[in-house]
């Protein structure tokens, strides 16, 4: 009698957790569900959409990573509950089959949202080539007319956005590459693109799109030679609007700089509205990189150094 009591027990266990196991499986698959669907939706528009795609990018990772512990944790309680169970088990052998093929479905649809996911960074990189096509010749130079704006390097593996000062500060330290918004808001995104720091300038994957690179100092210096410093290249570089109290430009260059602002290495943004701040790929000294900024004030441009930390906007060159 005890014996059979307990058997009972056992397999109202077992129905309990092939239960939990089944809602734990369908709940996932409601959620993939929506996920592929506004992705999908996404993936239509991202001729128009760069920037919620490189939003979806960033979130991605973190939502599959998710998914997949959780099949794993369910695949390991499966694995146990036969091993431990299997002289038992054979009388409910039909809500097993039912758990495997619903646990192949969703292993089914995690496959499927890691192609896309993969289709949407190509997407997002062929947009900003596309964007790399806005250049302007200036001198025997060939500028992009507008700053950088990609969340892969060259390769298409996701540079790492910083959402917050403790990433951003984290970053900096471990000498990691990162990029963010200005004060963290995709609107000045649109406006000014992205700021990044000098370790994804420098990172080995490349920053730059295919046929382009990151200025190096003397190269900046040349921009600004043929410019010509009694005429105050500033003023042709700017913008002929969207810098504070009368700073604009006549931008007849055709450089369209934007007072994009930058990130301290510690935190804080400054500085938007009034000066633009551009990386070089040259070293200043082990923790320092060269600059190049413009200020609303000024009609010069001045070069300096600073941590490599910082988040400054990038302007590339062509090979």
């Amino acid at each position: 009698m005890r014996y059979s009591l307990c058997a009972l027990l056992f397999l109202l266990c077992l129905n309990a957790l092939a239960q939990s196991d089944k809602e734990l499986i369908q709940k996932l698959n409601m959620r993939l569900d929506s996920l592929n669907s506004v992705l999908r939706s996404e993936r239509i528009d991202n001729s128009n959409k760069l920037y919620e795609l490189s939003a979806i990018n960033s979130n991605l990772e973190s939502k599959i990573s998710s998914i997949t512990s959780s099949l794993d944790k369910l695949a390991l309680e499966l694995q146990t509950c036969k091993t431990e169970n299997s002289s038992k088990i054979n009388g409910d052998k039909s809500k097993q089959d039912e758990i495997v093929k619903l646990q192949g479905q969703l292993k089914s649809k995690m496959d499927s949202l890691i192609i896309l996911r993969k289709e949407l960074l190509n997407n997002t990189n062929q947009v900003a080539q596309t964007g790399a096509n806005k250049s302007v010749k200036i001198g025997t130079q060939m500028w992009m007319a507008e700053n950088l704006n990609i969340s892969n390097f060259r390769n298409g593996d996701l540079i790492p956005e910083a959402k917050t000062n403790e990433e951003w500060v984290r970053a900096g330290i471990n000498k990691q590459p990162a990029w963010c918004y200005y004060d963290n808001e995709f609107a000045n995104g649109t406006k000014y693109r992205k700021l990044y720091n000098w370790y994804a300038v420098n990172d080995f994957r490349g920053l730059a799109p295919d046929g382009w690179h990151v200025p190096s100092d003397k190269e900046w210096t040349m921009l600004l030679d043929y410019m010509g410093s009694k005429d105050a290249p500033g003023k042709k570089m700017k913008s002929t609007n969207g810098w504070k109290e009368g700073g604009n430009g006549t931008n007849s260059s055709g450089f369209s700089a934007l007072p994009g602002g930058y990130r301290q290495s510690y935190g804080p943004f400054v500085n938007a509205g009034g000066y633009a701040f551009w990386w070089t790929s040259s070293e200043y000294s082990g923790n320092y990189s060269w600059f190049f900024n413009l200020g609303y004030y000024v009609g010069n441009v001045l070069k300096e150094y600073d941590s490599k930390g910082g988040g400054l906007s990038v302007r590339c060159i062509k090979d």
